[in-house]
């Protein structure tokens, strides 16, 4: 039985989404890395980066992160050249590094003003987001029927697909971490990694199940939510467990 659960994930299928994925969005996902890489290595050793240095690394991360997003939704909705699509990048790394000079040496979550500031900032970042998808359609005259109304529908749906894998995938990891604490008393399972698990999930796993799934085109249903239980299945709880049914 066990053989037959491993044999049904299918690791080949998982890796050409994640190639397809990378080749879609190459600097998305070297943002999402690089910060979970960062805030892994901070926790495991806090004396390595400031706090403060860490804040900006967070903020300027989803600065480049949602920025990268919508410049790649809006480069497949006019066809741009490969050019126009590196010359898109280098320009988001150099507006995430202007925007990083912008942030004040000393940055205090606390401060009102501050937090005001990087919301209304990221939150119109999340809106030239939005305008990709609503920007897309137009510039390929593709507004027939309820196909714009479904796109956005499906969209939305998919973030909290996400939401929900990383929530879940999470539990069943500090479940399974507290388990073998329990059973055999290890000593290196302590609280740092319960938190390095959930960078992993809500840094990394959850954002590019979305990014996986974004859909490229208009659609003429809401779409099946077939892949999602699917990929909570196969690739999330399957795993599991088999570790359980080892240990």
């Amino acid at each position: 039985m066990l053989k037959k659960i491993i044999t049904s994930l299918s690791w080949s299928s998982l890796e050409e989404q994640l190639g397809q994925t990378m080749a879609r969005f190459p600097l998305s996902v070297a943002v999402l890395s690089a910060l979970a890489v960062t805030l892994v290595v901070f926790v495991e050793n806090p004396d390595v980066f400031e706090e403060v240095v860490v804040i900006k690394t967070i903020l300027c991360s989803l600065f480049a992160f949602w920025l990268s997003v919508a410049f790649q939704l809006g480069w497949e909705s006019v066809g741009g050249s490969m050019r126009t699509r590196i010359v898109g990048y280098v320009s988001v790394m150099v507006l995430a590094l202007l925007y990083a000079v912008t942030l004040p040496g000393d940055i205090d979550l606390w401060n009102t003003k501050i937090v005001i500031t990087q919301v209304i900032v990221h939150g119109a970042l999340l809106i030239s987001l939005f305008s990709g998808l609503v920007f897309g359609p137009w510039l390929r005259r593709e507004y027939q029927d309820n196909q714009y109304f479904n796109y956005c529908i499906s969209t939305g749906l998919l973030v909290a697909q996400g939401v929900i894998v990383t929530l879940v995938l999470f539990a069943l990891g500090a479940a399974l971490l507290g388990t073998v604490d329990v059973l055999f008393d290890v000593s290196w399972i302590q609280e740092e990694r319960y938190l390095e698990w959930f960078i992993v999930s809500a840094v990394l796993v959850g954002p590019l199940f979305v990014l996986a799934q974004f859909p490229r085109s208009l659609a003429v249903g809401l779409g099946s939510s077939q892949k999602f239980l699917d990929f909570l299945v196969r690739y999330i709880a399957m795993p599991f467990i088999v570790v359980y049914m080892v240990i």
